[in-house]
């Protein structure tokens, strides 16, 4: 069955005219919507202005508007969804918007008070959406949107300014502050009875460091990890209780199951134990230290062995020993224990990396190991990798160099970290394209050679 096919039963079975949707087909890119909201307290309404575009591409420029379906609701101050009207329907708490045009506004009826647009539930349509929710409404729909996916989406964009605006203080000289309103807004998430395990973990959790550096001029992963722990700082002491509280309702000697409702439920409370682990000191590690020692599954056993791999804890040693005494003879979990210390934040983590590099279980002929210790440190840690004095970059080209004539596949794979350097500081800049022109130099495998004279070329 053809796309025309497929679109043309759809349309006859929704009496919809989905012409458009082929577009989706027929064009690259991904569409960017715009949009502008404006309240009329004398009218009651509420007004929705959309623009939609799609940036030009190779053999393809001024293209036309997508259909893109944009579910929508509004969200009144009392956190719930308004029934408003737009154009001659019924009232309803929400819409799909149909968009088909360049430009379209669409009115709502009915509002009797400022709402906060709930925009894209669901994920509605692959597009990148911008709306200028300013930080108090992030904060209210982060705590209220009955949408799962916004209420993510929301809490990302919030804790992502806020980290972004902590690592802008550092650089400045300024004292990081967190601000009082996105405890709070966890405070509420958390205390949400109506919100099931799995999305509270979510929408508690931070962006990662490299997931931040791309909304960074230039990178600065030493601003971004300190402004990360400072925020997991805070929420840990701000909301001690309540995080102690939820990670002891969660605990169950139940035998493990693999279902929706019990994943959701490990993983909130290993999200409690990772704020409790870096904001209570002793007591955090020793809480990670009986998680492991219950031994009740591998979810629980790699959370807290994670977080004391990243910790100065007396009892750090001793877990990470103990795993690999019991699981010596499983390569696939051997994999996870070698990739947690690779990505350990530690001061020491390349030390710990060319240690392990002698375990008897890593060899550099074997692929999985290489991905799991080399390839986790230069791609999983960025903080360590991007150390200032280079080393992580001496590392990999060391790295580089005895795996491309065995295998040099994997070899070009691992130098691809090196592959985005001009979005770093010049110091750090140098270093790596110092690396990449050594080995454009030496004898390297054609797979090799191209990755390095490639990220050489965006110059």
């Amino acid at each position: 069955v053809t796309t025309e096919d497929f679109l043309r039963c759809m349309a006859d079975a929704s009496l919809m005219d989905l012409s458009q949707m082929q577009h989706w087909y027929d064009y690259a890119g991904t569409p960017r919507v715009k949009v502008q909201g404006t309240y009329d307290p004398g009218e009651a309404r509420y007004m929705l202005e959309f623009e939609q575009s799609v940036p030009d591409t190779p053999g393809q420029a001024g293209k036309p508007p997508f259909l893109i379906p944009v579910v929508t609701g509004l969200v009144g101050r009392d956190g719930r969804d308004l029934a408003v009207r737009l154009g001659d329907a019924d009232p309803a708490t929400q819409h799909t918007l149909q968009l088909t045009e360049s430009t379209q506004r669409f009115v709502f009826q009915g509002v009797e008070e400022p709402p906060v647009p709930s925009l894209l539930r669901g994920f509605s349509a692959p597009v990148k959406l911008e709306f200028e929710y300013s930080d108090e409404q992030l904060m209210f729909l982060m705590a209220n949107d009955n949408d799962g996916f916004n209420r993510w989406d929301a809490a990302q964009t919030l804790t992502r300014r806020v980290l972004l605006e902590m690592a802008g203080q550092f650089r400045e000289g300024v004292e990081m502050r967190v601000p009082d309103g996105l405890l709070e807004a966890y405070r509420v998430a958390l205390s949400s009875d109506d919100v099931e395990p799995a999305l509270v973990a979510e929408v508690l959790a931070l962006p990662s460091l490299g997931y931040l550096g791309d909304f960074m001029r230039t990178v600065d992963v030493d601003a971004l990890h300190l402004a990360r722990q400072t925020l997991r700082v805070a929420v840990g002491h701000a909301l001690e209780d309540e995080l102690r509280a939820t990670y002891d309702r969660l605990d169950s000697d139940a035998p493990y199951q693999p279902t929706p409702e019990a994943i959701g439920r490990r993983s909130l409370r290993n999200r409690m134990l990772g704020y409790l682990a870096v904001s209570t000191g002793s007591a955090g590690g020793e809480l990670c230290r009986l998680q492991y020692s219950a031994q009740h599954n591998m979810t629980d056993v790699m959370a807290a062995m994670s977080l004391l791999a990243d910790s100065d804890h007396a009892s750090r040693e001793a877990v990470l020993a103990d795993f690999e005494r019991r699981w010596r003879d499983d390569p696939l979990v051997m994999d996870k224990w070698f990739a947690v210390q690779a990505m350990s934040s530690r001061v020491d983590a390349l030390d710990q990396v060319r240690r392990l590099m002698g375990h008897p279980g890593f060899s550099l002929r074997n692929p999985n190991k290489v991905r799991a210790l080399i390839g986790s440190f230069a791609n999983g840690n960025p903080l360590r990798f991007h150390a200032i004095d280079g080393s992580g970059y001496v590392f990999l080209q060391e790295q580089v160099f005895a795996l491309d004539p065995a295998n040099p596949q994997i070899a070009a794979r691992l130098l691809r970290a090196l592959s985005r350097w001009q979005r770093y500081d010049p110091e750090r800049q140098a270093k790596m394209r110092t690396v990449l022109e050594s080995v454009v130099a030496a004898k390297v495998s054609k797979d090799v050679y191209e990755i390095a004279t490639k990220s050489l070329e965006h110059t």
